[in-house]
């Protein structure tokens, strides 16, 4: 059966079987969970089952395309007021990025991380190949 969307089959499968007749948004949600990770208090958590803790929040790619914790929200972040005055909280922009570097900045972090489900297919996760060895350190 020929899919015409980006969802893999095994999951829609899956989900459609388990939960009989889904709504779109049933299905979003129930293929979120047993296909992508997941951020909850620090921890990393796989669908595979397997969790790995974090020092910060975040998970980074560098151009090298290694993955590793981007916890220093220094580029685009939220500072949440806490105070009990309620005052709302804050976006901290400190390059003033405005509205199309904050798309190029996303497109570019995504095109990263689509070299490396790219590498990973054709190399597999074995091999240094993987990497690109060209962007240095």
């Amino acid at each position: 059966m020929k899919m015409e969307n980006s969802i893999p089959f095994p999951a829609l499968y899956r989900a459609k079987n388990t939960y009989g007749k889904l709504s779109s948004t049933s299905i979003n949600q129930q293929l979120k969970k047993s296909v992508m990770a997941e951020l909850k208090r620090r921890t990393l958590f796989l669908s595979s089952g397997k969790q790995i803790k974090l020092f910060g929040g975040s998970v980074a790619i560098g151009k090298s395309l290694e993955i590793g914790e981007g916890y220093a929200p220094n580029i685009f972040s939220c500072i949440s007021n806490k105070t009990e005055d309620k005052t709302p909280a804050v976006v901290s922009n400190p390059h003033q990025l405005n509205l199309e570097e904050m798309i190029e900045l996303a497109d570019f972090n995504i095109q990263l991380w689509m070299d490396l489900k790219a590498n990973i297919r054709k190399h597999g996760v074995g091999s240094s190949r993987i990497f690109n060895r060209e962007a240095g350190h």
